[in-house]
């Protein structure tokens, strides 16, 4: 049977889901139609030894192609996911089996009524569901599973075999994460695969739905699907896949991971420069970052990688120093490493930096339910216990309500004073005033920041904690010259509450990093400045003499004994360098030992840490120079009768 004949029989089928190129049929019905190409199909299935699970065929118009697909439990489950396929391209003769159990996010089918000759009610009955919800998107656009488990999350779904239904109240997911605070499906938002610049956009609160978003070098329009799931206003374009797609400006502008990828260097910036044209208020653009672990063929200003394609990496000050002299604009703002922000709007900057300096006082904790005032005066004064001041009328909107109640907004204070304490009502304002004395040192690392571009409420903070603007500034600005003075940096090392200590640095969990002396919260947020967010790693070590900083996420590092370490980054405040170490693709990454150093008494999990550690030290195990190797660990196990680290966590924890 030639292809012609193929195509032909496969155009006159009146079932089945068709898409341009391919027909999605059922296997068992499409065997049972009187045509050459069924016949075709059951002698393949026979001769290969097709199994029966295998239950849906993918049938090529565009080329002479089949495919065998098996979907997961494909009558109970109401969207199956794809398992394994066999490709068999009949031209050539080539078979190709493949599996995708490891794949963290399968190909799922939806409306699976549509690939059957025959009805099966309780799968239309599902559809019609479906069709009967506002998605905001069409439906046939979501093929991944990840792209699902966001969807039904969005709208507070869930599916019960055949059946739909909404989520209780109760039952909403929440879910704690350092990265996308704002979303209560957050996991499924980290699941999904959004790029690096998307994710940043999304957890600095930097888009809203009102804003429109092009994803300039759109590729295959993961970000835009999936921002479009989440309600946004998204478009793309890309010179490849998406090249009928809308060019127009928009709010914002997303150039994520294009320019590594162009080989030549005129271009690269002849990219940046258009992508840029485009955004109205905020451009956000990443690349990929130079680990001194990689090892590749170089070629022009890149390398050539594995797979035989060219490659830019960049070092993060080589990056941003390449936007400043291509856009020659304002400042970038590092949001993560290999990702730089371009404001506009000056003041949508400070939004970020008040997010890292200002602490919440989550610590004091006050309940207001049983005072004997209205509820409007109640919320009025825990408005006023979050800020430690009168909230301003855009932070409070019944304000003339509560002046009715009690007089005035000084009198609610004293109210405020009376039912918290004196000694409290202190305590938050020296909360609040160190954090914005960070606030406004971080603000003026690299150039003075202008007092007009201060939020409101910044200014309303400098009035109430600090005086007056000129003063609170000189203060910051004494404080941020002192991070330049190792001394004082060793000094504070020493002194720290919080942390251990060795001869040459300073280890803090990033949990407690807001608990440091303001110069060191100080000197940690400029780093921040040049790198970008640090939330998502674990230990921070501040060397005491040499102007440097490093940054540790290890895998697990809450909950294992022997958390391994994935990524390292130094920065050198003083030259204003980054360097980035990865070991992701290390067999036998550096443990970390005796983990109890860096937790206190009151963690959950410190008797097990403890205990953990005292048996390491047992086994002459110690911290000098990270301690041993796997293979030197390994064999301190075997000659004390363990089988690996593996057994040794278990017994000793």
């Amino acid at each position: 049977m030639n292809f012609t004949s193929f195509k032909s029989e496969l155009e006159k089928l009146k079932f089945g889901k068709k898409s341009d190129t391919y027909l999605l049929i059922g296997c068992e019905d499409f065997e049972n139609e009187n045509l050459n190409s069924s016949k075709l199909i059951s002698t393949l299935k026979t001769k290969l030894k097709v199994t029966s699970d295998f239950n849906v065929l993918k049938l090529h118009f565009d080329q002479y192609k089949i495919c065998f697909l098996k979907y997961e439990n494909f009558d109970e489950v109401a969207v199956p996911r794809l398992l394994e396929s066999i490709n068999i391209n009949l031209a050539t003769g080539n078979i190709q089996k493949l599996s995708y159990s490891k794949s963290s996010n399968l190909s799922i089918l939806l409306y699976k009524e549509q690939i059957l000759k025959s009805t099966v009610s309780k799968y239309t009955k599902f559809s019609n569901q479906l069709n009967q919800i506002d998605f905001n998107i069409q439906l046939d656009t979501i093929t991944k599973e990840n792209s699902w488990k966001l969807l039904l999350s969005v709208h507070q779904l869930e599916i019960s075999k055949h059946s739909i239904s909404q989520i209780e109240e109760t039952s909403k997911i929440r879910i704690n994460n350092t990265r996308v605070k704002n979303y209560h499906h957050k996991q499924e938002i980290l699941d999904y695969g959004f790029s690096q610049s998307v994710l940043c956009l999304l957890e600095n609160s930097l888009l809203n739905k009102e804003q429109t978003l092009f994803d300039y070098g759109c590729g295959l329009e993961n970000d835009v699907k999936g921002l479009q799931i989440l309600g946004y206003n998204t478009f793309g374009w890309d010179p490849k896949t998406k090249n009928d797609g809308t060019k127009k400006k928009a709010d914002i502008v997303n150039l994520g991971n294009v320019l590594s990828n162009i080989e030549d260097p005129l271009f690269r910036s002849k990219t940046l420069q258009t992508a840029y044209k485009y955004s109205k208020s905020i451009f956000i653009v990443s690349c990929d970052i130079q680990s001194t672990s990689l090892k590749l063929q170089s070629y022009g200003d890149g390398v050539i990688t594995s797979d035989n394609k060219f490659k830019k990496y960049y070092s993060q000050d080589e990056f941003k120093q390449f936007i400043l002299d291509t856009l020659g604009t304002c400042e970038p703002i590092a949001l993560a490493p290999g990702v730089f922000c371009l404001f506009k709007d000056k003041s949508q900057h400070q939004k970020i930096l008040k997010k890292s300096c200002i602490r919440s006082i989550e610590h004091f904790k006050y309940d207001f339910s049983n005072i004997e005032y209205s509820d409007i005066v109640k919320s009025f004064l825990s408005t006023a216990f979050k800020l430690g001041r009168a909230p301003l009328e855009n932070e409070f909107q019944n304000l003339e309500e509560v002046i009715k109640e009690i007089g005035s907004i000084e009198q609610g204070i004293k109210v405020l004073k009376k039912e918290i304490g004196e000694d409290t009502y202190k305590q938050i304002h020296d909360i609040k005033r160190k954090d914005l004395l960070v606030y406004l040192a971080v603000s003026n690392f690299n150039q003075r920041l202008d007092k007009k571009f201060l939020q409101e409420s910044i200014l309303a903070d400098i009035e109430s904690f600090l005086d007056e603007y000129d003063t609170a500034y000189e203060q910051a600005l004494s404080l941020l010259y002192s991070t330049a003075d190792p001394q004082v940096i060793s000094t504070l090392c020493e002194q720290s509450e919080v942390g251990f200590k060795d001869e040459k640095s300073l280890y803090i969990r990033m949990d407690q990093h807001d608990q440091l002396h303001p110069v060191l919260r100080i000197y940690i947020g400029c780093c921040e400045r040049l790198m970008g967010d640090i939330s998502s790693f674990d230990l921070i070590k501040v060397h005491k003499e040499s102007s440097k900083l490093s940054l540790m996420k290890y895998k697990n590092f809450n909950n294992d004994m022997l958390p391994k370490l994935e990524m390292r980054i130094k920065i050198n405040l003083g030259y204003q360098k980054i360097k980035l170490f990865n070991y992701f693709d290390q067999k036998h990454p550096q443990s970390l030992y005796h983990k109890v150093r860096f937790f206190n008494e009151d963690h959950k999990l410190y008797s097990s840490f403890k205990k953990h550690s005292d048996k390491l030290t047992e086994l002459d195990i110690t911290i000098e120079d990270h301690g041993p190797n796997f293979t030197d660990f390994q064999e301190v196990l075997n000659c004390h009768g363990y089988t690996n680290e593996e057994d040794f966590n278990l017994k000793n924890s």
